[in-house]
């Protein structure tokens, strides 16, 4: 299952709680690896980037922008399980839009007394590696910019190792977030899709 890493008992089970809280999709540990990826030209620059963002990042932010199936998400979850892999810390992995249905969910069992979404959005502030893909697909409203402004910002002044996708080019996201992400490493992929050239 996992890369050839040794590791004893007990690093096991604390990799499995890990997997278990990071929300990575289970079957992305054989399919979205890096071993796996397809190489090409036109990606070989955002390959490396993610590498190198993996072993000596340059900055804490890594934003991977580009068209559908270009690979972002294949490179963030390959990053993820790496991370994990190599125990580097916690991962948290969400598709923005579903991050934001769980909040809500979230905050209406709160008002029943069932659950606390504080919890999740203390997560996505602390864990080790935060990647969030997708941004910009979900519904933007007054709600969901602040909430994902806060982690974001929370992140960039914490210097926390932060990964977000992206069909949208920065200047088509929420200001304050963009102005964040441009700081860091902003990769733009381009090329056929992905899924297309595995199609072929």
């Amino acid at each position: 299952m996992y890369e050839g890493i040794p590791m004893t008992p007990e690093e096991l089970d604390t990799l499995a709680v890990l997997v278990r809280i990071s929300n990575l999709p289970l079957p992305t540990i054989e399919t979205h690896r890096f071993s796996r990826w397809e190489h090409n030209e036109a990606t070989e620059a955002a390959f490396a980037e993610v590498k190198t963002f993996l072993e000596q990042p340059k900055h804490p932010f890594l934003s991977l922008i580009g068209g559908v199936g270009c690979g972002k998400t294949h490179l963030a979850l390959s990053l993820g399980w790496d991370w994990l892999e190599t125990r580097r810390g916690a991962v948290l992995y969400y598709q923005v839009e579903s991050f934001l249905d769980e909040l809500r969910r979230g905050y209406r069992d709160w008002e029943r007394g069932e659950a606390d979404p504080y919890l999740l959005i203390d997560q996505a502030k602390n864990c080790h590696l935060c990647i969030l893909d997708d941004l910009g697909a979900h519904k933007a409203t007054e709600w969901s910019s602040a909430k994902l402004d806060e982690i974001v910002d929370y992140r960039y002044v914490n210097r926390r190792a932060t990964v977000i996708t992206s069909n949208y080019s920065l200047d088509a996201l929420p200001e304050r977030i963009s102005d964040r992400l441009a700081e860091g490493v902003v990769v733009v992929m381009e090329g056929k899709s992905y899924r297309r050239r595995e199609s072929t």
